[in-house]
């Protein structure tokens, strides 16, 4: 998912170290101080099964 020109107010949060909240692929305007992580890698594909499921 993409967001593009967030706004982001009146958000409270409570940490302990580190960035308060992060974000991927995401703009807009209250957001200092966020840090940015990398996309999620994307899981190994499902498996064709040999013989197709058939309903009963």
């Amino acid at each position: 998912m993409e967001i593009c020109k967030a706004i982001s107010t009146g958000v409270r949060v409570m940490w302990s170290a580190g960035a308060p909240i992060n974000t991927c692929n995401v703009t807009g305007i209250g957001l200092h101080g966020a840090a940015s992580i990398d996309l999620p890698k994307a899981g190994d594909p499902v498996p064709t099964p040999a013989q197709p499921y058939q309903l009963h």
